[in-house]
């Protein structure tokens, strides 16, 4: 079986997991439509019971994150936009997913010190995933989605 994670945004987390090899076949990121091709070609040929996308569904975010002490409105407006976005994002694939029957998990995120530290850090996502290629922040996030998943 395949699982997929993806990360939505303006750059798309996108991590493929194969769970009879227990690795992964890729970890990158690409734009929201290369995500949607690659989603479905994955659905072509491996077939749609064989395929389970997992996406971060921000709809659990607060558009307005408490205030810090170095933060001015400029910046929390700016932390506005990026997740209204992240959403308009996210609901897309949700529907062009449910529109094609794609099987999809919505993980609402947790912001928990381990998994912001893993974002942060490609070493430690290494010595966690066992994955040596280069990744960014968003693709660490879609590969934690499916990391290990059955």
């Amino acid at each position: 079986m395949i699982h997929i994670g993806i990360d939505p945004g303006v750059k798309n987390g996108f991590a493929v997991w194969d769970t009879e090899k227990q690795q992964f076949d890729s970890i990158t990121t690409i734009c929201f439509w290369e995500a949607i091709e690659t989603v479905f070609n994955y659905v072509k040929y491996k077939g749609y019971k064989n395929v389970v996308v997992f996406i971060e569904d921000s709809a659990g975010n607060k558009p307005i994150f408490q205030k810090l002490k170095t933060s001015n409105e400029l910046c929390q407006n700016k932390i506005s936009q990026n997740v209204g976005s992240n959403k308009a994002y996210c609901n897309l694939m949700k529907q062009y997913f449910e529109r094609h029957e794609i099987k999809y998990i919505a993980i609402v995120p947790k912001h928990k010190k381990n998994k912001k530290k893993v974002k942060k850090d490609p070493e430690l996502f290494k010595k966690i995933t066992g994955y040596t290629k280069r990744t960014s922040e968003h693709s660490r996030d879609a590969a934690m989605l499916v990391h290990k998943t059955c």
